[in-house]
């Protein structure tokens, strides 16, 4: 882990691939005029521009809220991001990711 700027936060080899993610903080309880939009547009944004080659899984992660969950579920078909190949993840307080099939 580490905030080194084009990189992602967290790269980690699994498999035998590199997977680099674009973590975003959020809140965890819903709040007038929250954040979510913004911060997970901000995420897909930095994961487009990283330096990956083609075998990599480029990933953004932001916290499992309501919120978040849907704003995922929408975007996930939305066919720049699935053209750009970014996953959505979500996680959850227990450590637990969903959106991540590898």
């Amino acid at each position: 882990m580490h905030s080194r700027p084009g990189e992602g936060d967290v790269v980690a080899t699994i498999d035998g691939r590199r997977v680099v993610a674009q973590c975003k903080k959020g809140p965890l309880v819903r709040k007038p005029g929250g954040p979510e939009y913004a911060l997970l547009t901000a995420a897909l944004g930095q994961a487009l521009l990283f330096n990956v080659s083609a075998d990599d899984i480029v990933v953004t992660a932001v916290p499992d809220t309501p919120v978040f969950r849907n704003l995922a579920e929408t975007w996930r078909s939305r066919p720049l991001v699935r053209r750009a190949g970014i996953r959505i993840a979500l996680v959850a307080r227990d450590g637990a990711v969903s959106g991540l099939d590898l």
